[in-house]
This record gives C-alpha cells, sequence and structure tokens, in this order.
C-alpha cells in the first residue's frame, strides 16, 4: 500500500477557508434570487475570507513550489553560476517576506490602537483583516526556510 503524503497546515486552512467561501457567496445567491432579499454582511464577509485565502494560499503555493520565477536566469547565465543566483533569490525571498510580516504586524497594532477601525457591514476590527497580510508573509518566509534547509544542508 503506498503511503500518504501529509499535506502541510496551510492546505487545511486553504480548503477550509474555500468551503466557507463557497458557503458564503452561496447563501447570498440562495437569498437574492429565491427570497429576493440580501444580507447586509455577506459580501464583505466574502471579501474577507477570499482575502485570508489569497495570503495564506501564497504560502501554500511555496511548499508547492507553485510560485512564477524568471526563467531568463536559467537561460541568460552560465549552469555553474545559477545555483548561486537562485540561493541569492530564495534569501533574497525571505528578506522581503520577513520585512512585510514586520511592517504588517506593526500596522495591525497601530490599527488595533485606533478608534473607529470597524469594518463596515460587520463592525469588525478591520485589522483582523489586515493581519492576514504578515501571518501569510511570516508562513511563507518560514516555508521556504525550510526548503532552503533541506536543499542546502549537505
Amino acid at each position: 500500500m503506498e503511503e500518504k503524503k501529509k499535506q502541510p497546515i496551510e492546505a487545511y486552512i486553504c480548503a477550509g477557508l474555500l468551503f466557507a467561501l463557497v458557503v458564503v457567496v452561496g447563501v447570498e445567491v440562495v437569498a437574492r434570487y429565491i427570497f429576493q432579499s440580501s444580507f447586509s454582511w455577506s459580501n464583505e464577509l466574502a471579501r474577507f475570507i477570499f482575502i485570508w485565502f489569497t495570503f495564506i494560499g501564497g504560502s501554500y503555493a511555496v511548499v508547492l513550489n507553485a510560485h512564477i520565477v524568471i526563467e531568463a536566469l536559467h537561460t541568460l547565465f552560465p549552469e555553474k553560476i545559477r545555483p548561486g543566483l537562485e540561493l541569492v533569490g530564495d534569501i533574497v525571498w525571505v528578506i522581503f517576506s520577513i520585512f512585510i510580516a514586520y511592517v504588517g504586524f506593526t500596522y495591525c497594532a497601530t490599527l488595533m490602537s485606533g478608534l473607529g477601525n470597524n469594518s463596515a457591514a460587520m463592525d469588525i476590527p478591520i485589522a483582523y483583516i489586515y493581519v492576514s497580510i504578515p501571518i501569510g508573509y511570516l508562513l511563507m518566509a518560514f516555508s521556504m526556510l525550510q526548503i532552503l534547509y533541506k536543499k542546502y544542508r549537505k
């Protein structure tokens, strides 16, 4: 029997978020077209779920090695220096992700300390939505560091 590969936590979070998004949009469609009524919060909630899905999905794409890469590096430079260029690119990516996570957490802390920073329809702190950005980038950096460790531990 073939051993089943363990999925990262991002896969389960993305699946849950996608399911929630389908349910919220489905309920809104039924309410709007069958009952000729609409929920004030459904559009906003769908948007917020999609934002979280995007940034957690970005981390999952790192795990799957599914991000877009610039293939020109592979064709323009000699084979000898390509691994070094890939390593530099990966390190820059990790540093950028950590920087975005830091700036994002700082911004969210500022939002949480202010008053009146709530969403329009659901009246929840908007920082709960914005925190998806630094969490997503922190997960990206962590996943990238794991990949770098496995790749270059020799």
